[in-house]
């Protein structure tokens, strides 16, 4: 809702039963980040895990890595901005060679007996 009340938005949200809500991130992303809280934690960091269980996901992570979730969520972040391919410039030279090819392509296709 814009510039309205969002009280009816939340008493959507606590009537909902909590499994019909999908989980923000996937499996694989999840167990990323956990991965990367015991990377972060150092050597101890499963030992203080399994010493916060029971408490919620976020401060069973926040205590692993020894950081603040957000720090770690930055860290997460900056993480996965750095693996992000770089895109592909192509030049003015290789732009006419596609074109070329193309056009070639295209012709041989029209010499074709279907297409007769």
């Amino acid at each position: 809702m814009t510039g309205g009340d969002d009280s009816a938005c939340v008493q959507l949200l606590q009537r909902t039963p909590e499994s019909a809500i999908p989980a923000p991130l996937g499996h694989p992303t999840r167990i990323g980040l956990v991965q990367l809280g015991l990377k972060v934690g150092g050597p101890e960091a499963f030992h203080r895990l399994t010493a916060a269980a029971g408490r919620p996901v976020e401060a069973q992570l926040a205590t692993a890595a020894g950081i603040p979730l957000g720090s770690l969520l930055d860290v997460w972040r900056g993480r996965v901005l750095a693996a992000r391919p770089k895109p592909v410039t192509l030049e003015f030279n290789g732009a006419w060679v596609a074109l070329t090819w193309g056009v070639i392509f295209g012709l041989l296709a029209l010499r074709s007996t279907r297409w007769r």
